[in-house]
């Protein structure tokens, strides 16, 4: 049986391996975030901010190739460009970065 720290990698593992790239919805991108960062903070003592911000932009990157309109409508911002360009107090934890890209993709939290 896997013990906690086997179980932390396998699923910093799967948060590494996820990447955005603005050809699918986000919503379930953010879903999926969401979900395994919960599973880690299950496993044992809780994480600074900083590493889970960083996860979660690092996998925000721009598409090579992007459609000529983004999933929201509008011309294509890639999603690391487009946060770039946010103030810092805007983004500077990864519960308000979450919520930046809701609101810039229309997400409820339904």
């Amino acid at each position: 049986m896997a013990n906690n720290n086997d179980m932390k990698n396998m699923y910093f593992g799967f948060l590494r391996n996820l990447q955005y790239d603005g050809r699918t919805p986000i919503k379930d991108f953010l879903t999926d975030f969401g979900n395994i960062k919960n599973e880690i903070a299950t496993l044992g003592p809780k994480f600074p901010g900083p590493i889970w911000l960083t996860l979660l932009r690092t996998s925000l990157k721009d598409a090579e190739s992007p459609a000529k309109k983004g999933v929201d409508g509008g011309p294509y911002t890639g999603p690391r460009t487009w946060v770039a360009r946010q103030r810092t107090m805007d983004v500077d934890t990864c519960d308000n970065l979450v919520e930046k890209l809701k609101a810039k993709f229309n997400i409820d939290d339904d």
